[in-house]
């Protein structure tokens, strides 16, 4: 899907309810990140190394909008 700040940042408090979700996003660079949660616990995954590390779904919508706008002058 994709959404503007406003409708990310809640989609992703509905998920957080239900205990549980994935948010990917892709910036101009065709870097692509995704966060994967479930009951809070969550991890900021780089599909293509695979590395992981633990994240803050709280920041999640914070976290897309300076990825996908890094570098852009």
């Amino acid at each position: 899907m994709l959404a503007d700040a406003a409708r990310l940042e809640r989609e992703i408090g509905i998920t957080n309810k239900i205990g549980g979700g994935r948010v990917e996003a892709e910036n101009h660079r065709h870097q692509v990140r995704r966060i994967e949660w479930t009951d809070g616990d969550a991890e900021l995954v780089d599909p293509v190394t695979r590395d992981r590390e633990r994240f803050d779904v709280a920041d999640a919508a914070g976290f897309v909008a300076r990825f996908l706008e890094e570098g852009i002058d």
